[in-house]
This record gives structure tokens, sequence and C-alpha cells, in this order.
């Protein structure tokens, strides 16, 4: 082979060479973009999961107190109609039972 030959062959590999760097640092750049979209959209994702966490376990205190009210109410409630029912059988023996 002639010098000419093989720098001919040298030119066209080094061009090859060039245009396959060239592709490959666009794939890589296209990774890279997609990888750092894919990072954005992990931490909305985090962002929206905390925020939700958050409200669930507001919701479960509101939850716990308006259970505890609720049960206050019910106890009150209970001893109002044990004190009813006690005046009722007072006042059924101070009639004399006559209402029946």
């Amino acid at each position: 082979q002639t010098v000419r030959h093989l720098l001919a062959d040298a030119s066209m590999t080094m061009s090859e060479n060039a245009q396959a760097t060239m592709a490959l640092e666009q794939d890589y750049e296209g990774a890279m973009e997609e990888l750092r979209t894919a990072k954005q959209s992990w931490q909305a994702a985090d962002m929206s999961l905390k925020v939700q966490s958050e409200t669930v376990e507001r919701l479960n205190s509101q939850v716990s107190q308006l259970t505890e009210e609720l049960r206050i109410a019910r106890d009150t409630i209970s001893e109002w109609r044990t004190k009813a029912e006690d005046l009722h059988v007072k006042l059924e023996r101070m009639s004399g039972g006559a209402g029946n």
C-alpha cells in the first residue's frame, strides 16, 4: 500500500470515529436530559408524598380528637339518660305508680 492510500484510510477512520463520537455524545446528552427530567419528576412526586403524608397525619390527629370528643359526648348522654331514668323512677314512686 502506498502512503497516500494509508493516509486516506486513516483519514476515513478518523472521520468515522469523529461521527461515532458525536453520535455517542448526542446519545449521552439525551440520556442525561432524560435523567434530569426523571429526577425532577421524582423530586416532585417525593414532595407530593411528603405533603400528603403530613395531611394524613393531621387528619389522623383530627380524627383522634373528634373520636375523643364523641366518646365524651356519649358518656355525657349516658350520664344524663341514667339521671333521667332515676328521676322517672323517683317520680313513679312519689306518685305511687298512678301513671301506670
